[in-house]
Parts: C-alpha cells; structure tokens; sequence
C-alpha cells in the first residue's frame, strides 16, 4: 500500500533535537520505499528537516526556553511543567487536525507530542507513537494534557490515544528489556494500544554505511592523540551540567570536538572552553553549535561525554564508541541510562541524585568528569566491549524494521 502521506510529529520545539533527528531517520526510509512523507514541526525546525531532503509542515509550538534560565548560578529553580494548558492543548489539536484534513495521511507517527495521537483519533486516522522504554515512566505532561483535554468534553476513548493505536520501541530489547519498563506507564499505555513492537534505533546514518573509522580518524583525529566528543542534545535545561562538565575537562590531554546544540549558543561556554585550551596548551578544540556530521565525529572519536539522551546514546551504542555519561539534570534521561551503561560495560555514569541537588549535583561532576574520562580513555576493555557491542548493533537497522512495521500496521487495516 503506498502512503498518501506519511506525518511525523516532532515534539516540543527544535530544544528536543533527538526526536527531531529520529523523525528525520524514519522518514528517510519509508520515502525511499515510495511512500509520501512529511514531518510537522515549528518554524526553527524546517531548516534542519529540509536539510534532510523530508518536507516539511507548519504547527505550532512551544517556544524554546533562554539557557540564561539554566546556568549553575541557577541550579535549583523549580521548573514548572509547559504545555498543559488549555490554550496550547487546543492550538495543537486545531493545527493537527487542519493539516491531518489536508494531507489526508494513512497514518500519523507521534513522537512524545501527545495531543498528535488523539487529533488522529478524531480524524479517523491510525496513529504508532515512538518511544524509549525510560519515556513511559516521563507521563506527567501527558496525563495533565489529559486533564485539560477531558475538561474541553473530549470522550475518554479519545483522550487515551495520547499513546496512538501502536507503539513503536525505539531502542535494543538488550539496552532497555521490557521488564525494566515503568509499570504505571505500560498499564496506561496498553489501555490504548494494540501492539508495542521493538523496532531498533532509528538512525539517520548507519555506522556501517559511514566511511571506515581510520578515514574518520585522519579526518578529524590527529596522530597520537585522543579525540573526546562533548555533545549535550538540543536542550537548554542542560546547560548547568554541561559547564560543570567542561570545568572539569581542564585536566584531560586530548583533543576536543564540543557541540553546545541547538539551544545553547557556543559563546555561553565559550570562557571555559579557553580555560581547557589554557590547560592543554597542545590540545586541538572544535566548538560548534548545530554539527550536521555528529555521527562522523562520533564514530571517530576515543569516548563521548554526553548527557546520554537517548538518539545521542544509540549513535554512540551503534559506533562502538565508549560513555561517560552525565545525568544533567536529577530525573532526566540520561539518568535512567546510566544503569545499562554500567550493566553493559562500554562506559562510566555520573549525576543525576534527587530534584533540588542540582548544585551538589554539579560539584560532582566537575570534581569527578576527568578522572572518570581518563579512567574509559586508558582501559582498552572499554573500547573492545563497545565495539563488540556496535556489532550486534548493526545487525538491526531501526529504519528499515520501523517502515516495515508501518506497512504491516497499514495492511491490517486493509483487511481487518
């Protein structure tokens, strides 16, 4: 069956650049396979989705926090949770609907923008969301958008597609098996859909399709050096994290190439990159904001020290590159990652602790982040389990299972 048109929701904002990035992995395939598709996000992310040769659609969104507001001179603040209210619940369902109605698509993809889902339900349409089994334990927005959407009289039947009629994993049953899923969210998540099926990361490059890692070294890597990639997602909540990180990188002789994301501009950490540069008068030190190559430099480099988001994490799973993960903010993903980075031993974990430590928090990893790089940079077993790893990795390919399981999804609904 060929798609009249294929939607990929992206989630709040271009901040969240992991979704985006895999939404632009899942729609490349299925295009390939000629089916029509078309990713809808806000404005900021058009650039990034045309880039990828996807169309792209209008809707509105939040839009993206200041990182002034996420400095370790303001670690600690309360963040309230956005996107819960009336109005925004309603701009959602209203653009949803008016581009659903005018693409006339067989099916609607939901990636963590939950009204999606139920403005797919109301259109008659089929919905798959994706997800990383650590999401489903990340609801409170989705069941307050829940609330707000009972109050404006939808049908509970409605309301509960915030999970879409099939969920779509994501990840390697191996990194995160089912029976580490959160328990609350699984039982809710089941009252809507009818199949969850792992499909593997989606990736817009495949590490084996990349060029060898030899060329990637001469590329970016210099002779008898360690190259370490610092990369933190899209998100300015992190930045407190990742400036205790880089305070803390002073004392490691290598080279670096520094990617702040879309949401943090390269000159709120420009002084302390310096200071690293003064530390290691030999070292070689890339800073950008947006890296298109990410999985280039990823695949080239000793180590990378990231958040451990999860798309973030799966390139570097895929490339066999080791982690030292940072838990940058107490309850963010990549705390909740840290375990099966231990557990599978291709890197070290540090951060995270309970909300309200995020300066005891910081402290931490700027007293500890070198040592530990240092320790996953000298310990070959590291590298060797990681690239042991990538293989296995390889041998699924998220894009290719995921159009499949749209197609079967699809084909069921010919015939049922």
């Amino acid at each position: 069956m060929t798609l009249a048109a294929h939607i990929l929701i992206s989630p709040l904002h271009i901040a969240a650049l992991g979704h985006l990035i895999r939404d632009i992995a899942c729609a490349k395939k299925p295009q390939r396979r000629e089916h029509r598709v078309a990713i809808a996000s806000s404005k900021p992310g058009a650039r990034i989705v045309r880039r990828f040769g996807v169309p792209w659609a209008f809707v509105r969104e939040l839009p993206p926090l200041s990182s002034s507001l996420f400095t370790r001179e303001s670690a600690g603040r309360v963040e309230e949770p956005r996107g819960v209210d009336r109005a925004y619940v309603d701009a959602c369902i209203h653009d949803e609907l008016a581009l659903i109605r005018r693409r006339r698509p067989d099916v609607v993809l939901v990636d963590f923008r939950h009204t999606a889902g139920v403005s797919a339900a109301l259109a008659g349409v089929r919905s798959i969301s994706l997800y990383n089994l650590h999401q489903l334990g990340s609801l409170l927005v989705q069941e307050q958008q829940q609330e707000t959407m009972r109050q404006t009289g939808l049908s509970e039947s409605v309301v509960q597609k915030v999970f879409g009629d099939a969920i779509a994993i994501v990840g390697y049953p191996w990194f995160e098996p089912l029976q580490v899923a959160p328990a609350e969210g699984l039982t809710r998540a089941l009252r809507s859909v009818d199949e969850i099926r792992f499909v593997g990361p989606l990736l817009i490059n495949a590490p084996a399709d990349l060029p060898a890692r030899a060329e990637l070294r001469h590329r970016y890597a210099r002779p008898g050096r360690k190259l370490v990639l610092v990369t933190f997602g899209g998100a300015a909540r992190v930045l407190a994290a990742l400036q205790a990180t880089l305070a803390g990188l002073r004392d490691v002789d290598a080279d670096f190439v520094i990617v702040t994301g879309t949401s943090i501009h390269p000159d709120a950490v420009r002084e302390a990159v310096h200071e690293i540069g003064r530390a290691n008068r030999g070292a070689a030190i890339s800073l950008v904001g947006y890296e298109p190559r990410l999985m280039e430099v990823m695949k080239a480099a000793d180590c990378a020290v990231t958040h451990a988001g999860h798309t973030t994490l799966m390139e570097a799973v895929a490339c066999g590159t080791p982690i030292v993960s940072i838990g940058a903010r107490p309850g963010y993903e990549g705390v909740q990652n840290a375990a099966p980075i231990e557990r599978l031993g291709i890197g070290r974990a540090l951060g995270g602790g309970p909300p309200g430590n995020e300066a005891d928090m910081c402290a931490e990893i700027e007293a500890r982040v070198a040592s530990t790089v240092i320790e996953v940079l000298s310990d070959e077993r590291f590298a060797e389990r990681s690239r042991s790893l990538a293989r296995v990795a390889r041998r699924l390919r998220g894009p290719t299972e995921f159009a499949r399981f749209v197609e079967w999804r699809l084909a069921q609904a010919v015939h049922l």
